[in-house]
């Protein structure tokens, strides 16, 4: 993004800034996903101020030594959205030293772009698979992702959108932030979903939090939301005059 290969530039796209809180970098991309398509290559490109891990100079007074404190800071960063062999990804790269590079993406859009390069149809709603022409196969292609092709797509990823590694000799040591595992279930009628169904929207309702259900949509709970969450919640438990 930052570099010469795969830059903004060169893709033809302008980067934009968000200085809005209550913008969703995900609505912004989703936006342009549908206008350009899921063609691979760099969808957009955002900047905005995040919190990132960074140095700065420090003066410390009582010893009037200037030197490098190192810190989380609010630091510009550029948040790009490319669509490669995982579908969809997303990677935050701040533009403060060290350059410490935030990558993710969606099993569940990659195992889409195996299926669909396999010829296998398939259906989904979100981000869940609700039916795959031959489930067996999917398993197989599930099965070989593995941390090495990972690394090897982030570290492509990585010389583009930071080549100030590539000056320093340098290379990007990959950790896992966050990894989570899901399992499919499916139903093939009506008849023996239903039960099961019945419980679990019972569950919803009786134990799920209105405040994690904004949460698990993406929206922060403000003090406005909260007051039109409480005043709904009033409204829905009055009793008729």
């Amino acid at each position: 993004m930052i570099g010469r290969r795969g830059s903004a530039a060169e893709a033809g796209i302008t980067i934009g800034h968000i200085s809005k809180v209550h913008i969703r970098k995900e609505d912004v991309v989703a936006h342009v996903v549908t206008t350009r398509g899921d063609a691979p290559g760099l969808v957009p490109v955002i900047s905005a101020i995040d919190a990132c891990d960074a140095y700065k100079p420090w003066h410390h007074k009582q010893s009037g030594k200037t030197f490098i404190r190192a810190g989380q800071w609010q630091v510009p960063a550029l948040h790009g959205s490319p669509v490669r062999q995982f579908g969809l990804v997303y990677l935050r790269v701040p533009t403060w030293a060290p350059f410490r590079l935030q990558f993710y993406c969606h099993g569940h859009n990659w195992l889409a772009h195996r299926l669909t390069a396999k010829g296998i149809g398939y259906r989904m709603a979100d981000n869940a698979s609700i039916r795959i022409d031959d489930w067996q196969r999917a398993q197989e292609l599930a099965n070989e992702l593995s941390p090495d092709q990972l690394h090897r797509a982030l570290d492509r990823y990585a010389a583009p959108c930071c080549p100030v590694a590539e000056v320093f000799g340098l290379a990007y040591h990959w950790s896992l932030m966050q990894v989570e595992y899901t399992t499919n279930l499916e139903f093939r009628s009506t008849t023996t979903l239903g039960p099961p169904y019945e419980q679990l929207v019972r569950h919803s309702v009786l134990d799920v939090k209105v405040e994690q259900v904004a949460g698990f949509l993406g929206r922060l709970t403000t003090p406005q939301l909260a007051q039109e969450m409480s005043t709904a919640g009033r409204e829905s438990t009055s009793s008729p005059r």
